[in-house]
């Protein structure tokens, strides 16, 4: 099965990332909602809905690392899918 999920815009408030870390959180966050998708069974959300104007996830703890910080989000907009 293949799964398309398409994030037009993604807000974290308080995170100001320059483009270097950008690029870190982006990979990071991709890398791990994808990881998160292929080991888990289809989020309930998806097989229902597929399209959403907007999804609020839970708030997370804010991270220098840009990396642990695209993880946290993931597992924060992964968890919005469970929903």
């Amino acid at each position: 099965m293949t799964i398309h999920l398409h994030i037009e815009n993604l807000t974290l408030d308080g995170v100001d990332l320059d483009a270097e870390h950008q690029g870190q959180f982006q990979a990071a966050l991709e890398a791990e909602l994808g990881r998160l998708m292929a080991a888990n069974a289809l989020p309930p959300r998806l097989a229902r809905d597929g399209a959403w104007e907007s999804l609020p996830a839970a708030t997370i703890t804010v991270s220098s690392d840009p990396v642990e910080l695209g993880h946290r989000t993931a597992h924060a907009v992964y968890g919005a899918l469970q929903q």
